[in-house]
């Protein structure tokens, strides 16, 4: 089919054998077919492969002539085009080839006459990854990518290299990561640029390097404290403002050497080489290693350093209350979501039976659950400014130290106890905390979840409830018992799993979101709705109180939000009315 395509529409082509396919094996083709395509402004020789996938992977086109990698844009090393790609028609193959090859001949036009010889501006970081020389080990950067140009610190590991502006930051970061490693770090170089090199101008020596410095900004006598004695050699990093935003790239200069051994002080008593010599022999004409530079800092990681609300959030200190399968799940989201400081609670340890639905897994049963959450965000996100663990039940500390919780944006309480948050509730109205507190909880089988942000000075949790903590308003009635026995005293469990739980966790995360980012005025109450036929499955019916409220449908599935109510005949009415 695809030959009929080009024949009747292209004319002759010659198949390409084994052999000819061999150059491009990395795209594992299936066959391919070399043509010469007329245009206005001359034959263009192309080489159409197909992969194996193919009509569901796109051909490839390659340019048959003399290497354009790295002089034109978007040729590849093999001569393969990128081109744009995005969508085809898997049921007419012979039209697609015809579709690339029109735009292999388009794009080699335009990169002719100059005109796409500023993607190599806008992708940078693409075409210095093509031309990188250097794969050895990944370089990590916590860096904040914005000028000047600095000295920074490098730390060498055997599996990827990181560099941060100080060394505070890169032992916090690796202590957070391995909980303890050995920290010693060398002077590097952060050199700040106002466009990108072109390819032609990628650095190739240490002389190279040197002039780019310069143009940087960054002086003699700064480049002098990455001259060592030590065969360590020197790391530059390049950051570069881009139409795309700021890019990072990196160099490695060699210490100078002969048959293994430094000659950067010879000729020289005691070793004693003038500053201008030393610069000259170690950024002399040696060739140099180019490579990619992975981005760590907290910026990208949460929104690519674009998210308008990164600063926020990682300001934000938050307490966890409970660190069980819902206030742990929480607390990860929210890690996630770039919040910098924790302080987490909660007495118990983790046990085989709570691995299920737990984010926690087997490395931490018996473990308290707090210290291992800890552990655990520290591990996943190093850059996160603090995560303290408090493996004592909240009311004990705050007995002890009222204003334990001072320093919080906000509390998240999932313990389920009423005591507890009836406790809660009655010290957030005295304390020194003026952010809000979230309670969280899910209903019987987790077929319906709440979280009610609870202001300063808005109406209080207690108000939702009878004064043995029965809410006045629940979603979901049960016939019979909703937890089942365990071969113990008093040991009961909801038989409802981690997907079940993942809705009313992702609502309360929301919640709490939405309470950092805006100032919370007036107690809120957030509710999952879950689905009516799991529900009805499990032996439960929506309540009669929930039917009578307005937003009430009976298939369920979605997310609503009501004033908290003070619990009277009157307050319910008023929610009612209003919604």
């Amino acid at each position: 089919m695809v030959e009929d395509r080009i024949r009747r529409r292209l004319g002759g082509f010659e198949r390409l054998d084994r052999r000819a396919l061999g150059k491009y094996a990395g795209r594992q083709p299936a066959a391919g077919w070399r043509l010469t395509i007329p245009t206005p402004e001359g034959d263009r020789r192309l080489d159409v492969v197909v992969p194996r996938q193919f009509p569901f992977a796109l051909p490839r086109v390659a340019f048959v002539g003399p290497s354009m990698f790295l002089k034109w844009a978007h040729f590849e090393r093999d001569s393969v085009l990128c081109l744009d790609g995005e969508g085809f028609d898997v049921e007419r193959p012979g039209a697609v080839v015809a579709d690339r090859i029109a735009s292999a001949c388009r794009l080699i036009g335009e990169c002719e006459r100059g005109e796409r010889d500023g993607d190599f501006v806008d992708e940078f970081l693409s075409y210095w990854g093509q031309a990188s020389n250097d794969e050895s080990v990944p370089i990590y950067s916590l860096l904040p990518p914005n000028g000047p140009s600095r000295l920074v610190r490098v730390w060498r590991g055997k599996r990827f290299v990181l560099v941060a502006d100080d060394d505070e930051a890169i032992a916090a970061w690796l202590k957070n990561r391995f909980g303890s490693v050995d920290i010693k770090t060398q002077s590097g170089a952060l050199i700040w640029l106002d466009r990108p090199p072109l390819p032609a101008a990628f650095p190739n020596s240490g002389a190279a390097v040197r002039r780019l410095a310069a143009e940087g900004g960054f002086t003699d006598e700064q480049l002098c404290e990455l001259v060592t004695q030590d065969a360590s050699g020197a790391t530059l990093l390049l950051g570069i403002d881009t139409p795309a935003g700021p890019a990072l790239a990196s160099t490695w200069v060699p210490h100078p050497t002969r048959h293994g051994r430094s000659t950067l002080g010879d000729g020289f008593r005691n070793k004693m080489v003038p500053a201008q010599i030393a610069l000259g022999r170690y950024f002399g004409g040696s060739p140099i290693k180019r490579a990619s530079v992975d981005r760590a800092d907290a910026s990208w990681i949460h929104g690519r350093g674009v998210n308008p609300r990164f600063d926020r959030f990682r300001r934000a200190k938050v307490a966890i209350i409970g660190c069980g399968s819902v206030g742990a799940a929480i607390a990860v989201l929210l890690a996630q979501s770039g919040i910098g400081r924790f302080v987490l609670f909660d007495p118990e340890r983790l046990a085989w039976a709570n691995v299920g639905r737990h984010p926690l897994g087997a490395p931490y049963v018996r473990t308290h659950k707090c210290i291992g959450l800890a552990r655990k965000i520290r591990s996943d996100f190093p850059h996160v400014a603090s995560v303290d663990a408090i493996a004592r039940d909240i009311e004990t500390v705050i007995m002890d130290e009222p204003d334990a919780l001072a320093d919080c944006d906000l509390v998240v309480s999932a313990t389920g106890s009423w005591a507890t948050e009836a406790f809660l509730d009655v010290w957030h109205v005295g304390s020194k905390l003026e952010g809000p507190v979230v309670y969280g909880w899910t209903e019987a089988h987790a077929a319906a979840g709440h979280a009610v942000a609870i202001a300063k000075n808005g109406r209080r949790f207690r108000e939702g409830f009878d004064a043995c903590g029965k809410p006045h308003l629940q979603v979901t009635e049960w016939s019979g018992p909703t937890t089942l026995r365990e071969p113990a005293c008093g040991a009961v469990f909801q038989p409802y799993g981690a997907v079940e739980l993942s809705f009313t966790v992702g609502m309360i995360a929301e919640v709490v979101l939405r309470a950092l980012d805006c100032p919370v005025t007036a107690s809120t109450h957030g509710l999952w709705i879950g689905r009516s036929g799991p529900l009805r499955a499990a032996g439960g019916d929506w309540d009669p109180r929930w039917r009578s409220t307005v937003g009430f449908r009976d298939e369920g599935g979605f997310v609503t939000q009501l004033p908290w109510p003070d619990g009277s005949a009157a307050a319910m009415t008023a929610v009612e009315a209003a919604e």
